[in-house]
Parts: structure tokens; sequence; C-alpha cells
């Protein structure tokens, strides 16, 4: 990951977009600090996350409602 400070993004945004649009992640900083972050989007990703809630939600719909005292029996079983 590349550190950049704010006075060097001004003068090289143009550069620093051309990384990021290559998959690189680009930390500003201001006097050392950092401030923000440019990470490449990544529309993709947000769809995978959706599938997945939706799966777990489908599953989750399918699943039998326990109790407290089932899911702590479970856990206590075969503890001595």
């Amino acid at each position: 990951m590349k550190q950049v400070d704010a006075a060097t993004l001004q003068a090289g945004l143009d550069d620093l977009l051309d990384r990021v649009e290559h998959g690189e992640t680009v930390v500003i900083t201001r006097r050392g600090t950092p401030v923000a972050r440019l990470m490449p989007e990544r529309p993709h990703a947000i769809e995978q996350v959706e599938e997945a809630i939706a799966g777990i939600r489908a599953l989750h719909a399918g699943m039998p409602r326990l109790s407290a005292e089932e899911i702590l029996a479970w856990r206590d079983e075969g503890r001595t």
C-alpha cells in the first residue's frame, strides 16, 4: 500500500488514479497522519456480498426457532 502526502496528491492525481485503477490502494496523509484512502472500485464485490446475505437469510428462514435453553444444552453436551 502506497502512502502519499496531500501536497504530492495535488501534483500527481492522474498518476495516482491510474495506480488505483490497476488495483493499488493509496493512503493519503497530511503531515504524516493518514486522513483518507483511495481504493479501486469493486462493484462485483458488492454483488458477492449481497448474494451471500441473501443465502444466509434463505438458510435462516428454513431453520427451526431454537430457545436459549436448547442452544445452551447443545453447548454443554459432552462436558463433564
